[in-house]
């Protein structure tokens, strides 16, 4: 900017923390602000902003979307998606948070992303080798991971729900076994994990049985991360006949009141998308029950009727 001719002083960076923020918010010097962040910090700013009588533009919450289109050039939507994506450790405004790919764009631009993303490297934040560094906090950093596992484990999952209706579909409308799909769960996620499922198979809608058990892997998950991953779990499935019931229940501490919320609130949609959605799309419902007993998930399925079916 100086070589550009703009003089000293137009630009200025200040590092610093909320006092630094609540200063400049104050100063009478400083007629407008901008900001983009979690929606706690931009409600803040905003409130205090305004109350000095200043212009204020504070945008909360925001998550950025990239659209890839079949027509792209995919070696440049797969530079521009890692970049955004890794650039900054991901920590940055313009981070791109999903990658919407359309129609047959997907698996090209996966298979070209997974080439470059395994290129990368990961070191100090000051290496100019590094094509990463490290996150802001250990919090941060465990978040990540669990997301990655979730991933993971998702993927997992799924391959074996189509290995399931492949070869043993229970019935000629493409039902696969719950039980089953339930008791691999606890065998592929964590050593202290207890199933119990009735003695005969559960059947359900393929597309169902993948959605379910991502939901309670979801649940397991969260339990690795804010209990521990020694941490034991119990997981129960009920058939009843109307409807299918899956807990998933653990013996932590408990999720303490209003942080689902003010996750929701800063745009961190985790329980919301992968627990509460997941059954939602199914019609059913996700009921949470949580204090000093520990954390309990009730997940629960209704069954279409055979006269009602399609």
């Amino acid at each position: 900017l100086g070589e550009a001719g703009i003089p000293d002083g137009v630009l200025n960076v200040v590092h610093g923390d909320r006092e630094a923020v609540d200063a400049l918010l104050a100063h009478p010097d400083i007629a407008a602000v901008s900001f983009v962040g979690s929606t706690p910090i931009a409600r803040h700013i905003y409130e205090t902003g305004t109350a000095h009588g200043k212009r204020v533009q504070a945008l909360g919450g925001a998550k950025n979307h990239m659209v890839v289109l079949p027509d792209a050039d995919m070696d440049l939507a797969a530079d521009a998606a890692v970049s955004a994506a890794y650039g900054s450790a991901g920590e940055r405004c313009m981070a791109v948070s999903v990658v919407v790919a359309v129609g047959a764009a997907g698996d090209e631009l996966i298979d070209r992303m997974t080439q470059r993303i395994g290129g990368l490297t990961v070191g100090a934040g000051a290496d100019p080798d590094a094509d990463m560094g490290p996150l802001i906090t250990r919090e941060h950093r465990d978040r990540v991971v669990g997301y990655v596992d979730a991933g993971e484990q998702e993927g997992a999952l799924r391959a074996l729900i189509r290995q399931q209706d492949t070869l043993a579909p229970a019935t000629a409308q493409g039902e696969v076994d719950l039980a089953s799909a339930i008791e691999e769960l606890g065998r592929r996620t964590r050593p202290r994990v207890a199933v119990v499922t009735p003695g005969v198979p559960v059947p359900l809608p393929a597309d169902q049985v993948a959605e379910v058990v991502a939901a309670a892997g979801a649940c397991l998950d969260n339990v690795a991360v804010h209990v521990g991953d020694d941490a034991p779990a119990w997981v129960l499935l009920e058939d009843l006949d109307d409807r299918v019931v899956v807990t998933v229940r653990d013996e932590g501490p408990g999720i303490p009141p209003g942080r689902l919320e003010e996750a929701a609130e800063a745009g961190r949609l985790g329980v919301t998308g992968s627990i509460r959605g997941r059954l939602a799309d199914l019609g059913g419902t996700a009921e949470l029950a949580t204090g000093s007993f520990g954390t309990e998930w009730e997940l629960t399925v209704p069954r279409v009727p055979e006269e009602a079916a399609p």
